[in-house]
């Protein structure tokens, strides 16, 4: 059955677009019909989805199927994924610089090594020399009109030095050579090499700190909800119409069409006279847009993934085929499996397996006047909509009182884990505001440590911008025997894992010299003699 709709149109000032959407976003039922909007915030918005989904791609690359997933918040996540957008572009300028070190180290090899510090250096002194390869017969063609030194020949090329002498005539030859002449690298062989290293244990480094983040890719992927319903709402605000009624343009009228359940429209009626908003109400026409909601029996609903899948979803003004197109689903594997009522019989027995091991589909959240809803509890634990059904079961909701003239602030709800310690009440916290420290949990041999968020001690100066978990963090408490004084346990040993040295290579003449410092890690090693 498609859920009768009802079309509304809201008239509302200028200046109350933002808290007239966050009102109707808390109300829950209205299907608004805006599909532009424009602005910076919504840029930024759109940025900031592109930045995670960049950063969840990275982290899945690496992504162990044994790890503990985190719990972090939007700003923290979007902070994780900028370091890592950071070192995403540091390991790609990494991997170029490497093939271009890469490209020059088996440019320069054929010519063994070569220093161009020591070319220099003679430079310097008076002996300018220079490196060519050409055909072994061009080579015999030089004759004595220059002085070289041929270094390696073969059947096709010969690899000579050409030291510069002052011959008459010898800088018309060496300029008819430039075409010959080997380009000296800025660096020597072993410098290269040297960079080469450095080069690959950053990116390993990289790797390995890009790794460290995916324990956050569950929060990325929350984060983008988040800001894809920000997004929508900035759709709603920015592309709401907007027309002045004064003369100076500081007074205007905003108005914006939407859709609500013919069920739900006293709720909106009464809304709207709570808040002076003008209301229009209508039947939509088959010109409208009209979101389509269907309503059917468990079993029948079965088939709504296949029916969104093929695109099959009724319009508003079409007929619902949902019951029908799932017996002839039936009907068409029984056929397949070759005896009809054999078929059919599995046909029974494979919806009835569906059937059982369904997820419950969370319901749209409850209202009580006077109190904001917490959580849906299965026996005093938060319930797992993703836990699959297998018997009929009793969920319990949970309520936080409050006051009703916060009822349209911002308000995150701090709930607390104590890890089998006394039950701490969840506590609601205005946005941006500063979550008051708790009593202390007791738990028995237990002593109570600090209250931890992701892993890390939770600062109660930091203001709550999400819905959050406290977790507890225990000590056990060893209880002397027969009024014994407890030895305290040794301290554990720190071996030595590795030996740094400051310099990796040295180039020494005969006579000189030079120091090299050695560093132990860890540095609480227990012994430090090599």
């Amino acid at each position: 059955m498609i859920v009768p709709m009802k079309k509304v149109s809201f008239m509302i000032m200028g200046d109350k677009k933002k808290d007239t959407l966050k009102k109707l976003r808390k109300l829950g039922i209205l299907h608004i019909e805006i599909t532009e909007g424009s602005g910076k915030k919504l840029e930024e918005l759109k940025e900031q989805i592109t930045l995670l989904e960049s950063a969840i791609f990275s982290v899945s690359e690496k992504k162990n199927k044994n790890i503990e997933m985190k719990d972090a918040s939007k700003d923290e996540v979007l902070t994780i994924s900028k370091e890592i957008y950071s070192l995403t572009e540091e390991k790609k300028t990494c991997l170029n610089e490497k093939v271009t070190l890469s490209s020059e180290l088996e440019r320069i090899k054929k010519w063994g090594g070569i220093d161009p510090e020591v070319i220099a250096d003679l430079s310097e002194k008076g002996v300018e020399v220079s490196f060519y390869e050409m055909p072994p017969s061009e080579y015999e063609n030089l004759g004595e009109s220059v002085k070289t030194v041929s270094m390696e020949k073969t059947k096709n090329s010969v690899k000579f030095l050409l030291v510069k002498s002052g011959i008459e005539g010898e800088d018309e030859v060496i300029d008819s050579l430039k075409n010959y002449k080997f380009e000296l690298p800025k660096i020597s062989n072993q410098e290269i090499t040297s960079k080469i290293e450095e080069k690959t244990s950053r990116i390993a480094e990289i790797d390995e700190k890009i790794s460290s983040y995916a324990s956050f890719a569950k929060s990325m992927k929350n984060a983008i909800k988040t800001c894809e319903k920000e997004i929508e709402f900035e759709v709603y605000n920015t592309g709401m119409a907007d027309e002045s009624v004064s003369a100076d343009g500081n007074v205007s009228i905003a108005y914006f069409t939407g859709y609500v359940e013919e069920e739900n429209l006293p709720k909106i009626k009464e809304t709207a006279k709570e808040n002076s908003w003008g209301l229009l109400v209508s039947d939509p026409t088959e010109e409208d847009n009209v979101p389509t909601k269907l309503k059917n029996n468990k079993f029948v609903s079965l088939i709504y993934p296949l029916t969104d899948f093929l695109g099959t979803v009724p319009g508003y003004f079409e007929y619902d085929i949902s019951g029908w197109f799932l017996g002839f689903i039936l009907i068409f594997f029984g056929i397949i499996f070759g005896d009809g009522v054999y078929g059919l019989l599995l046909t029974v027995v494979a919806a009835t397996l569906i059937i059982k091991n369904k997820t419950a589909k969370k319901p749209t959240n409850p209202t009580k006047e006077g109190y904001i809803f917490d959580a849906w509890y299965y026996d005093d634990v938060i319930f797992d909509f993703d836990t699959k059904i297998t018997e009929d079961i009793t969920l319990t909701a949970k309520w936080i009182e409050h006051s009703e003239t916060d009822k349209d602030e911002q308000n995150f709800i701090v709930r607390f884990d104590t890890k089998g310690g006394n039950t701490l009440t969840s506590i609601v916290v205005k946005e941006g505001m500063l979550l008051d420290k708790p009593a202390n949990p007791t738990k028995d041999g237990y002593e109570f440590v600090s209250w931890q968020l992701n892993g890390v001690d939770f600062d109660f100066t930091n203001e709550i911008t999400s819905d959050i978990t406290l977790i507890a963090t225990w000590k056990e408490v060893k209880k002397p025997e027969n009024n014994k004084p407890v030895t305290p346990a040794p301290k554990p040993t720190v071996n030595v894992s590795g030996v740094s040295i400051s310099k990796s290579s040295l180039n020494l003449k005969v006579g000189d010299s030079d120091t090299l410092t050695a560093t132990i890690s860890p540095d609480n090693a227990t012994n430090k003699t090599v």
